[in-house]
């Protein structure tokens, strides 16, 4: 019994001893610091284009070579659908600068909550935002179904001065494309929105879908840092 209760206790020790580790080794800092009146800035990296991620696999079935065939001659079809739709995807994104947008908009936002002063000089603000966007673009795998944005973010909060990280998050979204999204004004059943549609819109049309995910993920960033800034200053 005795032996049983020491090693209960070695066990518990161990245990807070590693909860001690964690604690220290967590990104989640921002108890340990103050950010009213400092300044922020942001820098930002992504891919050099956004992504229609495709599934143009062709299948031939030996039993039925006619209706493979024709199968096939749809696919085409729909790549040539699928390319054209690329094509003004391309133009989109010249109008709209997503990265920008997304790194322009967290640091601004989150001055709301964390106080500080946000500024574009990232050399000499106190803080840095350092945001990764490591993929993004429409998935369109399917033809016939739904259509999404998607896009996945890295985000790191630098104490810019001595290279210490505050805080990070990751932000990975698949958002179902609509009509609404876009404000077309055009009517679809139950408001999906197919890849069929994707290939039938303007430029501009596309230009605000664009506007729409960089928005929401910024968002979806600064969400993550109030939940955690709340957290820290509950703990004090």
């Amino acid at each position: 019994m005795k032996n049983y209760f020491t090693k209960t206790i070695q066990w518990a020790l161990i245990f807070g001893f590693c909860m001690i580790l964690i604690e220290c080794g967590a990104s989640n800092r921002l108890r340990e610091y103050e950010f009213r009146d400092l300044t922020a800035a942001a820098v930002i990296s992504s891919p050099l284009r956004p992504e229609v991620f495709t599934d143009p696999s062709i299948y031939i079935d030996k039993d039925n070579p006619l209706g493979s065939f024709l199968r096939i001659g749809s696919t085409i079809a729909r790549e040539f659908q699928a390319e054209k739709a690329r094509a003004r995807l391309d133009s989109a994104i010249t109008l709209v600068d997503v990265p920008e947008r997304i790194r322009n908009r967290t640091v601004e936002s989150s001055s709301t909550y964390l106080h500080y002063r946000p500024i574009e000089d990232y050399h000499n603000s106190d803080f840095l935002f350092n945001i990764y966007i490591q993929n993004y673009g429409i998935d369109a795998q399917s033809w016939e179904s739904d259509v999404y944005f998607q896009i996945e973010v890295k985000v790191h909060l630098l104490d810019n001065k001595t290279g210490a990280e505050i805080w990070k998050t990751s932000v990975k979204e698949r958002e179902p494309l609509s009509r609404k999204i876009f404000d077309s004004g055009s009517y679809t059943a139950d408001n999906v929105f197919t890849a069929i549609a994707l290939s039938s819109l303007s430029v501009e049309e596309m230009s605000k879908g664009f506007q729409y995910l960089a928005d929401y993920t910024a968002d979806q960033i600064t969400k993550k840092l109030q939940k955690d800034f709340a957290k820290s200053r509950e703990i004090r």
